[in-house]
């Protein structure tokens, strides 16, 4: 189970937002709601994450998941974009 978080950045969502995905309903005024008891109480229960938390303790104990390594990393040097250079003196060689 997650433990509780004792601060939490209070994100200020654009003017034209108004569905709280916490409460799953549309609020009229952004201060009023997350200030409002339903919303509070929502926020403070944890239950619904434990779906999700579930979800990541199945994948960790899928033996694929725990075998996967990223690809290694190219070692071949890239290519020059043109086949010409420029010396210090501003000559072009090929």
């Amino acid at each position: 189970m997650r433990e509780p978080l004792e601060c939490i950045p209070m994100p200020r969502p654009q003017t034209y937002h108004n569905y709280c995905q916490v409460c799953m309903t549309n609020y009229e005024g952004f201060d009023d709601h997350i200030k409002s008891e339903t919303h509070l109480k929502r926020a403070k229960n944890q239950a619904h994450l434990a779906k999700v938390d579930d979800i990541i303790a199945t994948l960790n104990l899928e033996e694929r998941w725990l075998k996967w390594e990223p690809e290694p990393k190219k070692t071949e040097k890239n290519k020059p974009l043109c086949q010409f250079k420029i010396t210090n003196t501003g000559k072009i060689i090929q």
